[in-house]
């Protein structure tokens, strides 16, 4: 996959959710079928390209969260992104 400063290729990306982690920051995981991202809070990316399902390249991403903050909280709604 060709990447721009880690990033994922808008077409490649099938599954994208953001996580709230300890003191409030805000992350997004990103997957698809040929790897994932998680992209921090400062913008910083870690990335693995990786064939493999969607579900499975977003729990392996999901998995790499965790191993550094394993308390996180899905954000649902635009509203909890930003006090609006």
């Amino acid at each position: 996959m060709r990447r721009m400063f880690g990033l994922m290729p808008r077409d490649e990306i099938k599954i994208e959710k953001i996580f709230e982690v300890d003191g409030g920051a805000h992350v997004t995981l990103q997957s698809g079928e040929n790897g994932w991202t998680v992209i921090w809070a400062d913008s910083s990316t870690n990335y693995e390209d990786v064939k493999d399902t969607s579900e499975n390249n977003f729990n392996k991403a999901l998995n790499y969260l965790k191993s550094y903050f394993p308390e996180v909280r899905e954000l649902k709604q635009y509203s909890e992104l930003c006090e609006c």
